[in-house]
């Protein structure tokens, strides 16, 4: 995915740091970026402004995965059944203990398995990846797939579909 942070004004040299150049910046790293720290960001693959937060991988994490937060250091987790806490979409791959960008609010590519267009979001059995078929206590509140998924390779990865977020959170109860 490729997406550019806009409000440059909140990073603390005025720097406008590409996606990629943010990432091997550390918690207190040259742009004096901490956990949880939000901006808004511009999403070239689909030409919409997007949220994203600034968190650290808790483990190796995908490109495009679905996570979780739910430590209170905000280290962010590929989503797994039965989790728990705020969800963000990679924005691109990262190893255990690095920092990068994850989407919270608009459209973005995640890992899905096979889904159709308008269906509601649930945690399947493989990490990081949502599927539209019903889990018990495992729907995303404020996400929704808008388009259905990519099956082959070529202008996106294969096994992604488009969701649109609106600050999305599991909660692994009913209902």
């Amino acid at each position: 995915m490729s997406v550019t942070v806009l409000n440059k004004g909140q990073l603390t040299d005025g720097a406008t740091p590409t996606l990629q150049e943010t990432l091997s910046a550390t918690t207190n790293g040259e742009w004096g970026l901490k956990s949880g720290h939000r901006a808004v960001a511009y999403n070239e693959d689909t030409g919409d402004v997007i949220e994203v937060m600034w968190a650290k991988a808790g483990e190796a994490i995908a490109n495009g995965a679905a996570c979780a937060s739910a430590a209170a250091d905000g280290t962010m987790t590929q989503l797994d059944p039965n989790a728990k806490g705020v969800v963000g979409v990679a924005m691109t791959a990262m190893a255990s203990g690095a920092y990068g960008w994850f989407a919270v609010r608009g459209r973005v590519r995640v890992k899905a398995g096979d889904v159709a267009a308008n269906g509601a979001d649930y945690i399947s059995a493989t990490a990081g990846q949502l599927d539209d078929a019903l889990v018990a206590g495992d729907r995303l509140r404020g996400a929704v797939f808008v388009e259905a998924d990519v099956t082959t390779s070529g202008a996106y990865n294969a096994n992604t579909a488009m969701i649109s977020l609106n600050y999305p959170e599991v909660t692994d109860i009913e209902g």
